[in-house]
């Protein structure tokens, strides 16, 4: 997959809320390898959020095997 459009247009369509949307970007890119292209105009991803570093910061140490004290 190298296009990925999640982008809403407000009229008669759900407002692109999601519950994490840091971890689901989070999520999204890490899992995408491929991805040239993401569109998530319209969305709760691209704007501010509640931003949760340490729930993130278990995501990427989880899908890297990354040890928690690297």
């Amino acid at each position: 997959l190298v296009v990925l459009d999640l982008s809403c247009n407000r009229r008669g369509q759900d407002t692109g809320n999601y519950e994490k949307p840091g971890l689901t970007l989070a999520k999204i890119v890490h899992s995408l390898t491929k991805l040239h292209s993401l569109d998530i105009s319209g969305t709760n991803l691209a704007g501010p959020s509640s931003f949760d570093p340490e729930e993130e910061l278990a995501y990427f140490r989880k899908a890297l095997e990354i040890d928690k004290e690297e």
